[in-house]
């Protein structure tokens, strides 16, 4: 859920970025960035306060929004950065034969973004599903614990000797981002060999 939220925000804004330049817009993008380079651990405390007090702690929700907003800055950056490459010879061209804006970005824009939506989606799920003290600081319930915590917490507890059944859940834990990212790979495989035998 964060990592499509992610997506989905910070591309909105890498399209409102490029198309409205000028100085604020620039201003507003190294603002961006400045904020995306403090380091979002160092928030969680403050955000634990507000959680208690709006009683919002041990929210599942609540921690895929914060892990989506610490995502966003640099997803706008690397979104911005490949529309800029686009010609604006191609919006003009399209616009002179009648596409509108929403048929611009579906039929030329999102096609050419495929790539670089699949990275950041998954680049943003491991950046999520490997966070550790977000997840340890605002969750106190055993059963919404993720797996990197609940692993943390079974070989705290647990015997030592047990070698066999935590290397099986580190196998474990591994799944899911090694089936996601064939799951993207083999779907940007087919998008390419589709293209290449239309053309």
């Amino acid at each position: 859920g964060a990592s499509l939220v992610a997506a989905v925000v910070s591309l909105s804004a890498a399209i409102a970025f490029c198309r409205n330049k000028g100085p604020f817009a620039d201003f507003m993008m190294v603002a961006t960035l400045i904020l995306g380079g403090l380091p979002y651990c160092t928030l969680v405390i403050p955000l634990y306060f507000l959680l208690f007090q709006a009683r919002f702690l041990d929210s599942l929700p609540v921690i895929a929004l914060f892990l989506a907003a610490a995502n966003v800055p640099a997803n706008i950056w690397l979104f911005k950065r490949f529309l800029d490459t686009i010609p604006a010879e191609i919006e003009e061209t399209s616009v002179m034969d009648g596409a509108s804006t929403f048929f611009y970005y579906t039929r030329i824009v999102f096609p050419q973004l495929l790539p670089v939506i699949t990275g950041i989606f998954l680049t943003t799920f491991i950046n999520c599903w490997g966070n550790f003290i977000v997840p340890f600081i605002l969750i106190s319930s055993s059963k919404k614990l993720p797996a990197a915590l609940a692993f943390f917490q079974a070989f705290s507890a647990g015997d030592p000797g047990q070698y066999a059944y935590f290397s099986a859940w580190a196998v474990v834990y591994y799944i899911p981002v090694i089936i996601l990212y064939c799951i993207l790979r083999l779907g940007m495989t087919k998008i390419f060999v589709v293209r290449r035998l239309r053309a």
